[in-house]
Formats: structure tokens, C-alpha cells, sequence
């Protein structure tokens, strides 16, 4: 499955099996070529996707980084881990990609990360928000240069 030209958001999970509803850290999926990586909610991984005859793929050589993580998110990420391994297919829809099993069962649905909630936009436009900037100068400070 191709990129999509130029820089793509990430997908984030919004459901997947034997996960529940992702709380603060939810899962994230970076794909470019054949490779995947992003975070499990706790720990960073990589991947490979091998395509196969009849439009089905693999999910191979899945690598996390060890950082320990609190019970919940150690279950999440055993389910997470599980769903990626079991992946036989691929469905690509305009803002959502789901991966299925061989029996085209669902295991993890994914939308396009990087879009603000109506709440964040009515802050943005209200004047509330604020970007965080260095103040002109302050950004060599910030990076420990002088």
C-alpha cells in the first residue's frame, strides 16, 4: 500500500479487538512504503508489511521499544501486538483504514490523526488559544545555544 504523496498525518486508533476505548495515549500508525511504526499508547514500534497474492498482507519483524508500562496499557498493547499479527488485509478508505483478519473480521480501525476537535477551534477563533512560541531570541536559549 502506497503513502500518500507529500508529508501524511499519522492514523490514530479508534477501536480495535480486545482493546478497550483508547484513553490520553491512544495508539498511532505512521505507514511509509512497507514500513510501519508509530506507539503502541506505552511503547514505540516498528514493522514490516509484506503484500501477498489475493490482496493479502502480512504484518512481520514487529519490534517495540521497553518501556514498562502501567497494567492497562500492558493489555492494550498485548491486544495491539495480537491484531497486527493476525492482519491478512488491508481496506483504505478516504480517512479511515482498517485491518481485518483472514475471515475479514475487524481488528483495528484507524482514522487520520491531526484534526482539531470543535472545542480547540472555537478556543482558536475565541482568542483562548495560544500557540507556545519561543519569544524572538529565545529559541537558541531554549535549544542550549547561546
Amino acid at each position: 500500500m502506497a503513502q500518500d504523496a507529500g508529508v501524511a498525518k499519522p492514523w490514530v486508533l479508534q477501536k480495535g479487538r480486545e482493546i478497550a476505548a483508547p484513553r490520553q495515549r491512544k495508539p498511532m500508525l505512521n505507514m511509509e512504503g512497507q514500513q510501519l511504526s508509530g506507539s503502541t499508547g506505552c511503547n514505540t514500534f516498528t514493522a514490516a508489511l509484506r503484500e501477498g497474492a489475493g490482496n493479502k498482507v502480512a504484518i512481520e519483524d514487529v519490534t517495540l521499544s521497553r518501556k514498562l508500562c502501567g497494567p492497562a496499557e500492558s493489555k492494550v498493547e498485548d491486544a495491539f501486538v495480537r491484531a497486527l499479527a493476525d492482519t491478512q488485509y488491508l481496506r483504505k478508505e478516504r480517512t479511515r483504514l482498517t485491518f481485518l483478519s483472514g475471515k475479514q473480521e475487524v481488528l483495528l480501525v484507524w482514522a487520520r490523526g491531526g484534526k482539531s476537535s470543535a472545542r480547540q477551534r472555537s478556543a482558536r477563533r475565541s482568542g483562548a488559544y495560544r500557540a507556545r512560541r519561543a519569544p524572538r531570541g529565545e529559541l537558541a536559549r531554549w535549544c542550549g545555544r547561546r
